[in-house]
């Protein structure tokens, strides 16, 4: 028998992936609504794609995060990683259960956040 969760046509992929959009497009709306700064703790069933972390960072929502929780598949990448820690000089706590990064992005990462990288370092990195 077939879950009620399951669509009719077969195609669950481009379900699931709809769905992960509706939902990371609600969650960018409810940061816009709440003070960027107020928003200290953030955990979503799912990744984040680089493209959106990048709006989300370039709109200011994630400087105040000091835990960032991503328990599924779809992202970021390390270059998604970089980005984070650039741009969230607050967090102190990431998980990442989907695809995992690779060992020296998951160090850099932890590096930065740590304040052990400084900004001299990163440009003479580049």
């Amino acid at each position: 028998p077939r879950s009620s969760r399951q669509p009719a046509s077969g195609d669950g992929g481009a379900a699931v992936v709809a769905r992960r959009a509706q939902l990371v497009a609600f969650v960018g709306r409810l940061l816009r609504a709440i003070r960027p700064q107020r928003v200290s703790h953030l955990a979503l069933p799912f990744g984040v794609e680089d493209a959106q972390v990048k709006a989300w960072a370039r709109d200011g929502l994630l400087r105040g995060l000091e835990e960032l929780h991503l328990l599924g598949h779809g992202g970021p990448s390390d270059a998604g990683l970089t980005y984070i820690a650039r741009h969230c000089p607050k967090l102190r706590v990431l998980t990442l259960l989907g695809d995992s990064p690779s060992a020296a992005a998951s160090l850099l990462l932890k590096a930065q956040v740590a304040g052990s990288l400084s900004d001299e370092w990163w440009r003479g990195f580049r």
